[in-house]
């Protein structure tokens, strides 16, 4: 067994601290460091390093902001050859049980309602583009089940599927339908050793990034476009905003649920939550341009863009930096010494100076907000269904 490397060895005159560094998130890199680091890389397939050496290096790195950069830097070059629009990626790797179906079944029906508090008119005739299922098609049995009349979902990526287990976790969640639920349900879906769809109610798209989905869905107008966990990752922002436009009709909704924290590129190694606003915009980019790492949009970004839009929208906080948990109910508004106060305060003071310029300036609420509801409506007369 490897031995494990003590935080007490990671200094500048080892190997780590060499080429990583100190831990202050304001010390910079140099390329010859950069290159060294490239030797241990082990994400590329020619490296035939034993993996629990890869691990204890990787390990080492992360103690350390600039090894972290260092290491996505690089990772994120292999990713550019190897991670094209299409490509099979896997979520979450997890043996199929019936304790993990059921568990699936449970989550899809808790995003599903959670969508469902913000329409109140039920989604009875809409026609709805998901973006990114992830690893099943659920939520958008549920809209279907519930009533609405066609639904497209759109992903980037095609997710590593199991069709017998992606069966059962589909009969289960069918079993929480009433009849009148379960009769649409059986009208899209056909349930045997893999699930078979009509295309003409459920259309999937596993190759086509959001900013062109214009041209993917043709005359397909949705009435709701909605996401969990997406937002996050689009590499531009307005760009995705105007091909959501577009695709709206007036009165068109968007029903978002935004995570804006690091998704443990740092904090999961120690280091402050924010620490990955930090580096530059041209570093980061080079980071994370061909990985599925956030796009470090803060919630007065997304503000911003349906300002820019004209859209009525409500942005309902539901979490704030380093909380476990989410508010019981989203919060309209941030009231200090209510919702935060003086220990949450000290955090973004430690980190402020050493934010990039762009978050520098950005205000304690907003830097503390990781969690958010983004519900708006396109501006516009409503058409009347002639029927």
């Amino acid at each position: 067994m490897t031995r494990p490397i003590k935080q007490s060895e990671i200094g500048q005159d080892t190997f780590f601290g060499s080429i990583a560094g100190g831990r202050g998130p304001g010390q910079r890199l140099s390329n010859p460091k950069l290159w060294c680091l490239f030797v241990y890389f082990a994400d590329s397939p020619a490296m035939q390093i034993p993996m629990n050496v890869l691990e204890t290096v990787r390990k080492g790195l992360f103690r350390s902001r600039r090894g972290i950069i260092c290491w996505s830097i690089l990772k994120n070059a292999v990713n550019g050859f190897r991670l094209k629009p299409g490509s099979k990626v896997r979520f979450i790797d997890e043996t199929p049980s019936d304790e993990v179906a059921h568990e699936k079944v449970g989550y899809i029906r808790y995003m599903f309602d959670e969508y469902l508090r913000y329409l109140p008119d039920g989604m009875q005739g809409k026609t709805v583009l998901e973006l990114g299922p992830g690893d099943n098609f659920g939520v958008a049995l549920l809209c279907l089940a519930h009533g609405a009349d066609t639904v497209v979902c759109l992903d980037k990526y095609a997710a590593v599927r199991q069709p017998e287990f992606e069966c059962r976790v589909y009969w289960k969640l069918r079993e929480t339908l009433t009849g009148e639920q379960q009769a649409r349900f059986d009208q899209v879906v056909m349930l045997d050793k893999q699930a078979t769809f009509d295309e003409e109610r459920l259309r999937i798209i596993n190759d086509c990034p959001l900013e062109n989905a214009a041209s993917r869905l043709g005359r397909f107008q949705p009435h709701l476009i909605l996401s969990r966990s997406v937002l996050e990752y689009l590499k531009t922002l307005e760009g995705a905003f105007d091909v959501m436009d577009r695709l709206l009709p007036p009165g068109g909704q968007l029903i978002h649920k935004v995570d804006v924290r690091d998704d443990g590129l740092f904090s999961a190694s120690g280091h402050h939550p924010l620490t990955f606003l930090t580096p530059s915009e041209i570093t980061y980019r080079a980071m994370t341009s061909f990985t599925y790492r956030p796009n470090r949009m803060r919630i007065d970004d997304f503000r911003c863009q349906l300002k820019r839009l004209g859209y009525p929208f409500e942005l309902p906080i539901t979490q704030l930096l380093e909380q476990e948990k989410e508010f019981s109910s989203p919060i309209g508004r941030l009231v200090k010494n209510n919702h935060y106060g003086k220990k949450e305060l000290e955090r973004i003071k430690e980190i402020r100076p050493h934010l990039a310029k762009r978050f520098s300036a950005m205000s304690n609420e907003d830097l503390l907000t990781t969690g958010f509801w983004l519900i708006a409506k396109k501006p516009g007369p409503v058409e009347e269904d002639p029927s």
